[in-house]
């Protein structure tokens, strides 16, 4: 891989969406470049960050209460 993988393919291979031939030339990039490797460091803690982080729900009468205010 000449030039750095774009933050979208980063994304993708910190989600797991990658196939391994696609996600080879990125993680050996990743190997040589701190940067793009920072990069997706942050990507996948963030990405643990949103799959623990628990699910609020509104309370029942919040839409109306929106709505009574438009």
């Amino acid at each position: 891989m000449t030039e750095h993988p774009s933050h979208e393919t980063l994304q993708l291979l910190a989600n797991g969406e990658l196939d391994a031939y696609a996600a080879l030339p990125v993680r050996r990039h990743l190997e040589l470049c701190t940067s793009c490797a920072a990069t997706y460091a942050s990507l996948v803690s963030f990405d643990r960050l949103m799959r623990t982080a628990p699910l609020l729900s509104p309370r029942p009468e919040f839409t109306q209460h929106v709505l009574s205010h438009l």
